[in-house]
């Protein structure tokens, strides 16, 4: 085990006062893996300088923690336990074992098979007001002090999903972790021991690693919405926003913040990527684009086994399309303004925070957290809709969703229609629209709402700031934001409220000829149609659109945004492709969108409940290059 200190030295103008130093923690490794130990002191063992503590010489060494109480069975069965569901915890922190029992049958088989592990002593660890208890766990301890420090495994972010690690510092605070791992210029992201957690009814989400998007204030920390000036003229958060705050009240551990392509803005990768570099989707051979603009949320997710979920925001697609593409699950639920504040806008009135990750009961659960549980619902939709669906089985993913949507008809019991929004609008039009066609009478709402609203409320801010402390100069912008603000600023002041009123006419129009209320249940109709399709989007070009342009135009996945509905992605299987990258066969996610009615989230999770149950969707999802866990490599 080699050990290493972090200490910042700081040079401070104060009389009498000529530097101070702030202890920031160590880095150990053992038996090859690195750990980040905190400053700060979980409890003390040891300070009464007994005969049997002064044998140990080594300034640290690596402890655990063992609960007899609650773990009265023998140490082989603790070590496969801890192993199993941690990935913290490893043999070599059975140098030093405390113990808190009194069991003479679990003390007696500690010290039979300590030699198998390894253990040097067997300690009791008696809990007082000097020394508080310990959760069960892999620590670190210095018999020299007696100090007892927390393990927080250290992990590179190959795929560069982050933008930050963070720790808890004090009082609801964090701090970037001062640690750093080899990882060819990746960023280190600290994780705690599971083992430290113990979900009970006020927590559910106990020891749930969490990353959140880097457009939410997390206090202490400094936000970018990946832009570089931004980050510099912003200053430390000095609260949590209100959504994470929720999730950190039930227990989640806030482990860092992911990527985001520019103030939410959709771009590619990576040519529109200038700022910061867009993340790596994991998914087939690597080099697909991640989607936007939650994109390091999901490719996250989509990436690493020690991160359980992410948290992002969706305003007309930006947790669905990286959802689908990464292959995990994603929510946008139903607008509500109370979970906004603390975040960096794209636009009030469509700007939602939601969930992605790779297990079916987590995503419910966190849902429940952050949402304030989940309505129950006296019975399923009775239609269900399908939009753009595929009309044969002529490519591998077509099979697969026709499939799905079979399957899903067959679990609620009722027969799929197919839907066309354009020709209902045509022949049901309000009197309103003047006859006008759908996409001409909605095309221009979300570009308005987003590019003019978001220069009023951030970029304006952001220029005059910028301008002020840099003698006059301009500060850099992405090319997707910098030509939808351009835009956004040409446009007519009265133009935003025309948008408003005519998202306020469709509305009322859909939830009276598409997705009404129901009579016995929360959504009268579920709408299905396809998010992702497996088709190669590499990350070096061709680009679909060969440049960024304004988001105008209307499609089916502008609803949700329009009526404040929930429609959540759910990947339903993988489609083979040849690689240029890899020159092998490799797998994409084929996704799907399913929406209800606003408030409807139970609805939606009472279906996905039964199509798991059914085996039509995965409960747990892998991470890598298929979200199956196969390995193609033909």
């Amino acid at each position: 085990m080699f050990l290493h200190r972090n200490i910042q030295l700081t040079i401070l103008a104060l009389a009498g006062v000529t530097h101070c130093i702030s202890l920031k923690g160590q880095t150990v490794e053992l038996n090859g893996i690195s750990f980040y130990l905190p400053p700060n002191a979980l409890g003390t063992f040891g300070s009464d300088n007994s005969p049997a503590v002064a044998n140990l010489t080594e300034p640290l060494y690596p402890i655990t923690f063992i609960d007899i109480a609650s773990d009265n069975c023998s140490l082989d069965a603790i070590v496969a336990d801890y192993q199993s569901s941690d990935d913290v915890f490893n043999i070599g922190f059975l140098k030093v074992i405390l113990h808190n029992g009194q069991s003479n049958d679990v003390i007696q088989d500690l010290q039979t098979t300590r030699s198998k592990y390894g253990v040097d002593a067997i300690f009791p660890y008696s809990v007082d007001a000097s020394t508080p208890p310990l959760s069960p766990g892999p620590y670190f301890w210095s018999p020299s002090s007696g100090i007892i420090n927390a393990a927080y495994r250290l992990y590179s972010d190959e795929q560069g999903a982050f933008t930050q690690g963070l720790i808890p510092s004090c009082e609801g605070s964090y701090n970037v972790i001062p640690a750093a791992v080899p990882g060819a210029g990746s960023m280190t992201i600290g994780v705690p021991s599971r083992l430290y957690s113990m979900k009970d009814p006020a927590k559910p989400l106990a020891g749930v690693r969490v990353g959140v998007k880097d457009i939410f204030d997390v206090a202490g920390i400094k936000s970018s919405g990946g832009n570089r000036a931004y980050y510099t003229l912003s200053p430390p958060a000095d609260a949590t926003a209100p959504a994470i705050q929720k999730l950190i009240d039930a227990g989640a551990v806030l482990v860092g913040k992911m990527k985001t392509s520019q103030f939410a803005n959709g771009e590619w990768a990576t040519a529109d990527w200038v700022d910061y570099h867009a993340p790596f989707n994991p998914r087939g051979d690597g080099y697909q684009d991640p989607g936007s603009s939650s994109s390091g949320s999901a490719a996250g997710v989509a990436s690493y086994d020690w991160l359980d979920m992410t948290v992002g925001t969706d305003t007309g697609g930006s947790i669905r399309v990286p959802a689908g593409v990464n292959g995990v699950y994603g929510s946008r639920p139903s607008h509500d303004p109370a979970l906004l504040k603390g975040i960096i806008p794209l636009s009030p009135e469509m700007d939602t925070v939601g969930i992605l990750t790779r297990n079916a009961r987590l995503w419910k659960e966190a849902s429940k957290v952050l949402y304030g549980g989940l309505a129950d619902n006296a019975s399923l939709p009775g239609k269900l809709y399908l939009v753009g669906f595929p009309t044969d089985r002529s490519t591998q993913s077509d099979k697969i969703i026709l499939d799905f949507a079979a399957s899903l008809a067959d679990i609620l019991h009722i027969t799929a229609e197919v839907f066309d929004i354009e020709r209902m609008w045509n022949s049901t039009a309000p009197k309103e629209a003047n006859g006008a066609r759908l996409d001409d009478f909605v095309g221009e709402i979300f570009p308005l709402l987003t590019a003019k609203e978001q220069f009023q409320l951030v970029g304006n801010e952001l220029y005059t700031q910028y301008k002020e402390e840099n003698e006059g100069r301009l500060p850099f912008i992405d090319p997707s934001p910098s030509i939808r603000w351009n835009w956004g600023t040409e446009q007519a002041d009265t133009s935003i409220d025309e948008a408003r009123h005519n998202m306020s006419i469709f509305a009322s129009w859909w939830h009276s000829h598409g997705q009404a209320d129901g009579v016995d249940s929360c959504s009268h109709s579920l709408f299905v149609y396809p998010q992702s399709t497996g088709e190669t989007m590499y990350r070096d070009g061709p680009y679909p659109i060969d440049s960024p342009g304004i988001p105008s135009g209307f499609g089916i996945d502008r609803v949700p945004s329009f009526i404040g509905s929930p429609d959540f992605a759910l990947p339903i299987g993988e489609s083979e492709y040849h690689s240029r990258i890899t020159n092998r066969t490799e797998v994409l996610p084929v996704a799907v969108d399913i929406m209800g009615g606003k408030g409807c989230e139970g609805m939606l999770f009472d279906v996905i409940d039964k199509l798991v149950a059914a085996g039509k969707l995965k409960g747990e999802l892998h991470t890598g290059k298929s979200l199956y866990g196969f390995n193609q490599t033909e």
